[in-house]
This record gives C-alpha cells, structure tokens and sequence, in this order.
C-alpha cells in the first residue's frame, strides 16, 4: 500500500486519533496507522479504563466541535486531593477556588472517547486511518519520509 500523506501519525490510541482530527481539520493530509483491527478497539469490552480530561484538554474538544457529543457521558471534578501514603499533609484543589462554576476537568470512559474520536474520522476525507497496520520503519531525507 502507498499513500502520499503531509503528516503520518503511527498509533490510534486517543492521542493519535485527536492529534490527526485536528491536523486533519487544519488542512493537513494525515494517515493514522494502528496495529489493532478497528472493530476490537470499537468493542465495549476492549478497554475499561476512564479519562481525566483536564480543563484545557476540554476547552480543545470543545474548540473542535467534539464535545457535545462528549458531554452527556463526562463527570464533572470538582476537588482533587493529593496525598502521599501515610504523610498527613496533602494538596487540595477546589473549582469554586476558580472563582468560575467550571470545573477542573472531566472523567470520561475511553470507550466513549473512542467511539466519538472513531466517528470523526470516519467523516473527514482527508484523514485515512489504515488498520491492522503496523509502521516497521521509517527513512528520512530532506524532502520527506518513507514508512514501512
């Protein structure tokens, strides 16, 4: 298979997925290559982990248009505390210490996650996610860079 692409982004994990939207979405032709077959990391039982999605994170999303259809399955955080084992001292952080009613973040499934980063993809026609594909190698020169 050959694609001639401005940006190939090796991994379609959240990170390469939301780096290739937006990329993508600025104008760029981007390939996503993962190892993993498309419909196992679609799968709800693929992954049960959740997500912080810090307040600048968020505001990203938000900026390209996919959080709202996010924000029905994200939880608000509200205070963060940070201890280390048995020490009495800890550090607290409060969103009303903000002086706004936003909240520090959001925790959100990465099935949902995911599932919206996927949809993206699918409907951007300069964005090519290739999969079960795997980069072995890349050769550089001064004018571009070949993967294998």
């Amino acid at each position: 298979m050959s694609e001639d692409v401005e940006l190939l982004i090796a991994g379609g994990g959240l990170t390469g997925l939301l780096l290739g939207i937006t990329c993508a979405g600025a104008g760029l032709m981007v390939a996503i290559v993962d190892r993993q077959d498309p419909a196992a990391l679609l799968a709800d039982d693929f992954d049960g982990r959740s997500s912080a999605i810090g307040y600048g994170s968020h505001k990203v999303l938000d900026a390209i248009g996919l959080w709202p259809e996010i924000a029905s399955d994200a939880e608000p955080i509200l205070e963060i505390r940070v201890a280390d084992g048995a020490s009495p001292l800890f550090l607290h952080y409060d969103h009303r210490e903000l002086g706004t009613a936003a909240p520090l973040g959001y925790i959100v499934e990465n099935r949902i996650l995911r599932r919206v980063l996927a949809d993206r993809v699918r409907s951007i026609p300069n964005l090519l996610f290739l999969a079960p594909l795997a980069v072995d190698s890349v050769s550089t020169t001064a004018f571009g860079a070949t993967a294998a």
